[in-house]
């Protein structure tokens, strides 16, 4: 609608939008699955020495 009352500003709103929305939902999964330790289970599943922080 935006882009047929030739509104560009207002029309780049839903990328800047979606984008952002994206970005929050990698990080908050990274966050979920770093505090549950899944990537310490997977490296000792494979054998591989725990990471020091």
């Amino acid at each position: 609608m935006c882009l047929r009352q030739l509104s560009g500003w207002m029309a780049l709103g839903a990328p800047v939008l979606f984008v952002s929305n994206l970005f929050a939902l990698v990080f908050g999964g990274m966050v979920v699955f770093a505090s549950l330790g899944y990537g310490v289970e997977a490296d000792k599943a494979a054998g591989r020495p725990a990471r020091s922080t």
